[in-house]
C-alpha cells in the first residue's frame, strides 16, 4: 500500500533511531486497521497479511501492544506527524478536548487536533485516570509537551468548549498563544471599564442570529481574565436523540447536551485576536465539532475504527492502540486526498445525482 510506504518514510526520516522491526510491526497493525480490522488485539492479528498462522499474528500484535520500548517512543512518533501536518503553517487552529476513553470512565483522553477541511487531524493525545481529568497540572504538562512538538515560529489558536475556564486561558496566555472558548453555566463576567459582575446568562437575551461583538470584558471574578465577548444564537436544528427503542432519550447526559445546544454561543476571545470580526470568531469556533466527530470515528464499532470493542485496560497498551488509530486515520486521509485529486469520487456517484 503506497500510503503505508509514505507513512514509513515520514516516521523513519523524523525518528531514524526506531528499530526497523518495531516500526514494521507498528505499520503492519496500522495497515490491518486501514483495511478494515477493528482496534482490538484479535482483529488486528487476523487482519495482518502474510502466510503466517493467525495465532502467531495475534501474538505479534500482543507483543507490539506490550513493547516497553515503543511506549517510550510514542511521543516522538506523534511529533513526526505534528511536524508533517504543521510544516509551513504559522497560526494553526488547534482544538483541545477531553473524552471518556473507556465505558467505565476509568481512563480519560486529552487530545489536541488541528482543524482542517473535513475531519480534524490528531496531533497529540494523552491518557489520564479519572482522578486527574481537567486538572490544571495536567493541562500545564500537556501544553508544555505540545509546545516542544510545534515547528519553530508556530503560534496556534486553541479552541475549547465550556469545560476549559479561566485557569486554562491564563495558562495559554503564559504560553504566548491565542485562544477562543465558550462561556456558559454560572461563569461571571464584567465589562472591562466597570467592576460590575453578573452571570454570563444575563447576556443571552441580547443574542441574535447575527454574530455581534459585545466589547471588552473580564472573565472570572477571583482571577479576572481580559477577553472580548462574541454572542450569537443559532436556529434550532430540531434534532432529537433517541434511545435504542426509538423513543426520546431522557438520560441526564442527553438532557445536558440538549441544553447546551439550545443556549446561545457566548465566546471568549483572546485580546490578541481583536483583528478577527465577530463572524470570523464564530466560524473558527464552529470547527470545534471536528474533534467530537474524530472521537466518534475512534470509538464507533459500526462507523469508525472500533476502539469501543477493545478489552485492553492497561495504560501503556491503550496508548499503543491510540497511536495505531492516529496513524491509521492519517493514512486514510492521505488516501482520501489522493482520491480527491484524481476525482475518483465521481466513479461512485449516481448519474442522476449530478
Amino acid at each position: 500500500m503506497h500510503a503505508i510506504t509514505t507513512l514509513h518514510r515520514i516516521l523513519s526520516t523524523s525518528f531514524p533511531v526506531i528499530h526497523a522491526k518495531r516500526l514494521a510491526s507498528l505499520l503492519a497493525a496500522v495497515e490491518a486497521v486501514v483495511t478494515g480490522s477493528r482496534l482490538t488485539l484479535s482483529d488486528m492479528g487476523r487482519g495482518l497479511t502474510g502466510s503466517v498462522a493467525v495465532k502467531h499474528n495475534i501474538k505479534r500484535i500482543d507483543r507490539l501492544l506490550g513493547n516497553n520500548l515503543l511506549h517510550t517512543e510514542i511521543f516522538k512518533l506523534y511529533e513526526a506527524l505534528v511536524r508533517q501536518c504543521l510544516n509551513g503553517i504559522s497560526m494553526p487552529l488547534i482544538i483541545i478536548d477531553w473524552s471518556d476513553l473507556t465505558p467505565d470512565r476509568q481512563w480519560q483522553l486529552l487530545r489536541a487536533s488541528v482543524a482542517v477541511e473535513g475531519r480534524s487531524i490528531t496531533l497529540y493525545e494523552q491518557l489520564y485516570p479519572q482522578s486527574q481529568a481537567t486538572s490544571p497540572r495536567v493541562h500545564q504538562a500537556f501544553l508544555t509537551q505540545l509546545a516542544t512538538m510545534l515547528p519553530t515560529g508556530c503560534v496556534p489558536i486553541l479552541i475549547t468548549d465550556a469545560g476549559f475556564r479561566g485557569a486554562w486561558f491564563r495558562l495559554v496566555n503564559r504560553m504566548g498563544w491565542y485562544w477562543i472558548g465558550r462561556i456558559r453555566n454560572r461563569d461571571m463576567v464584567s465589562p472591562a471599564d466597570v467592576d460590575t459582575w453578573a452571570g454570563c446568562k444575563t447576556l443571552y437575551p441580547f443574542a441574535t442570529a447575527k454574530a455581534r461583538s459585545l466589547g471588552q470584558f473580564n472573565y472570572v471574578r477571583n482571577h479576572p481574565v481580559p477577553c472580548r465577548l462574541v454572542l450569537i444564537k443559532h436556529a434550532n436544528q430540531k434534532r432529537h436523540k433517541k434511545s435504542r427503542l426509538g423513543k426520546l432519550d431522557h438520560s441526564s447526559r442527553s438532557l445536558k447536551n440538549a441544553r447546551a445546544q439550545r443556549e446561545p454561543w457566548l465566546l471568549a476571545v483572546s485580546p490578541k485576536l481583536d483583528h478577527l470580526s465577530a463572524q470570523a470568531v464564530v466560524a473558527v469556533y464552529a470547527q470545534r465539532m471536528q474533534i467530537e466527530e474524530s472521537f466518534r470515528d475512534l470509538k464507533s464499532d459500526h462507523f469508525g475504527l472500533g476502539f469501543s470493542a477493545s478489552r485492553s485496560t492497561q495504560k501503556n497498551r491503550l496508548g499503543v492502540l491510540l497511536l495505531v488509530a492516529c496513524l491509521a486515520s492519517f493514512v486514510l486521509r492521505l488516501i482520501d486526498e489522493v482520491g480527491k485529486a484524481r476525482q475518483l469520487e465521481l466513479k461512485f456517484l449516481d448519474d442522476k445525482s449530478g
